[in-house]
């Protein structure tokens, strides 16, 4: 219970630490409950390097939390760790909403020994909406892993090496797919997520809501070849 209470102030107060400071939101801060765990993100980006207010160098971090509240003592049962160092720009590219490029991403969930799981990628993403009432657009990430652990060689073959998802927003709404797939020298489907956000109180820094549902693997570093089926749902802060 006292991890619930820590968990549930710390999301509370984030909107008061990323107005007052130059920290920024970044990847959806949200805290949701599913049928086999709960499931929590926080994430924020640091500007390094501005160039202008199109081209800017940030230093990302992201941080994954498994909670198995149905066991009986509750543990956590996994963090994992996502530090990065990414280049966005709105205007190198015209007809792009944007197009962000990292020469380094690390993610890792902190163990030593037998349970020990990390990766060491870079990536290119790029963005295309259509703006209209309603806006449609489609998200395009591949990356290569150029460094794994010991304990997790193989893998690329179930995070795939490219995700596309298509969205639709509006009237503080969204709906969006997303694929994971592995393109090498074969193709395989590794994961897919879809699901429906949206927003009772239109301010930014109040919570929105979300479902979702998803099918596949790397769920999580420690269990990145266990195939799951899961639909969650909770709060979130951005998107």
């Amino acid at each position: 219970m006292k991890r619930l209470v820590f968990l549930i102030l710390l999301f509370l107060y984030i909107p008061l630490f990323a107005v007052e400071s130059p920290i920024e939101y970044y990847k959806p801060i949200h805290f949701t409950i599913g049928f086999n765990e709960v499931k929590s993100q926080l994430s924020f980006k640091y500007n390094l390097l501005k160039f202008n207010s199109d081209n800017i160098v940030y230093f990302g971090y992201s941080h994954y939390i498994f909670w198995d509240i149905y066991k009986q003592s509750g543990p956590i049962r996994e963090n994992n760790y996502n530090p990065e160092v990414f280049f966005i720009s709105h205007t190198l590219i015209p007809y792009l909403d944007y197009i962000q490029i990292s020469p380094f991403e690390h993610i890792s969930n902190g163990e030593d020994g037998d349970e020990s799981r990390g990766v060491n990628n870079i990536y290119c993403e790029i963005q295309k909406t259509i703006k209209k009432k309603i806006l449609f657009g489609t998200n395009f990430r591949m990356w290569y892993t150029y460094m794994h652990s010991s304990n997790n060689t193989d893998i690329i073959r179930y995070s795939g090496n490219n995700r596309v998802k298509l969205f639709v927003k509006g009237f503080s709404k969204e709906v969006y797919f997303k694929m994971y797939t592995f393109i090498w020298n074969e193709v395989r489907l590794c994961n897919y997520e879809t699901g429906i956000k949206f927003r009772i109180v239109k301010d930014p820094v109040a919570p929105g809501f979300f479902i979702n549902y998803i099918k596949g693997y790397n769920h999580s570093l420690l269990d990145y070849n266990r195939k799951i089926e899961t639909f969650r749902g909770g709060v979130i802060l951005n998107y």
